[in-house]
Formats: C-alpha cells, structure tokens, sequence
C-alpha cells in the first residue's frame, strides 16, 4: 500500500507539471497587419509572411523583434515585450501548495511523522514543478494579440521630405 500512495503522488506531480504549459503551450500566435496591406514580415530576422498574416512566437523568446517592409515604404521594427501571465502563476502557486500538503499528508499517514529533510526537500520541490516548468519554457507569458504597422512612404529622390522645411527659397 505504501509503494501506491508513492506512485500516486509521483504520477500526480507528473501529470499536473507545467499547467500553463499543457493549457497554452509555449508558443503564441500574434496576428501582424500594415497600411498597406501586403509587406513582408520577418521574426527576428526571418520570413514568416506578408501581411496580413498570423505567426507564431516561442513564449521562451524573452523579446521577439518583428519587422514589416514593403516596397517605396520605409520599414518597420517592433519590439514585442512579453508579460507574465499572472492566472498562469495564481495557478502554479495553487497547483503547488496542494502538492506539498499531499505529499506530506502521505507521510504523516504512514508512520512519518517526523520527515527527514530529504523528505522536506522531495516535497516542496514537488511542489514548485508546475511554475519551474512553465517559467523555464515560457509558458507563464504572454505577448501582445496583436502588430498594426504604419508604413510611411520613402522620400522620392531630389525631393525633400514632406517634414523637411525649405529654407531660403523665394515665397510662393
């Protein structure tokens, strides 16, 4: 019986590592537009469409650059800041504790009431599986929704740019 209670609470430790990992995985999917429409997106440097498109970004990526170019337009970078996903780690924290009191339910049950450290130390570390996994893959973040580039046209050539002001030409 005592092996069964082992083996349960190591298949339940198991099962339930990483929540945020197995409910939103470690990727996101951001959807990336510009006006106009038609510009090639690149992530980090690689293609990955032509707007507007979807792409997807590694979670563990800890700030992804996409860049969006189009002909006669001046191109476009944006740094995707990531955010913790603060239900992600209210979840892991709560997941957590209820590992560590199951594991030392199970001990005091079977004649252990005084658990040695190494026992201490199977339990909380049990119990911080589910946020180790998910902060180490970057399951516990989120980037934003969503990219919306604004293309500016380039200058034309032997043409000043429409924020440049002339100087010294005679009043029209």
């Amino acid at each position: 019986m005592r092996f069964f209670h082992k083996l349960a609470t190591v298949v339940a430790v198991l099962a339930t590592a990483g929540c945020a990992t197995m409910a939103n995985g470690t990727t996101q999917r951001i959807r990336v537009t510009s006006d106009p429409p038609g510009a090639s997106v690149f992530l980090d440097g690689r293609p990955v469409g032509t707007t507007p498109t979807q792409i997807t970004a590694s979670r563990r990526n800890r700030e992804p650059v996409i860049e969006v170019e189009k002909g006669g337009f001046q191109p476009a970078a944006y740094r995707i800041e990531r955010r913790e996903d603060w239900s992600t780690v209210l979840w892991d924290v709560v997941l957590g504790l209820a590992i560590i009191a199951t594991t030392g339910r199970l001990m005091l049950e079977h004649d252990e009431a005084n658990p040695t450290f190494g026992q201490l130390i199977v339990a909380f570390g049990a119990g911080a599986t589910p946020g180790i996994v998910d902060y180490a893959n970057g399951a516990a973040f989120r980037f934003p929704p969503r990219v919306d580039a604004i293309l500016e046209p380039e200058p034309r050539l032997g043409e000043p740019p429409a924020d440049v002001a002339r100087c010294g030409a005679p009043p029209d």
